[in-house]
């Protein structure tokens, strides 16, 4: 599931590698920014904010905007590419 450092994944890409890895670690967040995680939600990729608690807050989860996503890039808003591949290559989860 890894990405090479110079390839650009397009938005549906990026929720599907998500999708693959909250698949295998069942109960988990995966860690995707500052403060941001992605989550499976009723079967659907969902993000949502860490709280101060340093859980992820799941009563506020919400639908990941493409608008948000850089496709020429591959990168979300606030991110640069190596991080995005980062969160991918290399992910962290957070217990739900």
């Amino acid at each position: 599931m890894a990405v090479a450092m110079n390839e650009v994944m397009q938005f549906k890409q990026v929720l599907e590698v998500y999708r693959q890895l909250l698949e295998s670690n069942p109960g988990k967040a995966l860690l995707i920014g500052a403060g941001s995680v992605a989550i499976l939600e009723n079967g659907c990729v969902v993000g949502a904010a860490i709280g101060l608690n340093g859980a992820p807050e799941v009563d506020c989860a919400y639908d990941f905007d493409p608008r948000a996503y850089h496709s020429a890039d591959g990168h979300w808003d606030g991110e640069t590419p190596a991080q995005l591949q980062e969160s991918i290559n290399t992910p962290v989860f957070l217990d739900l």
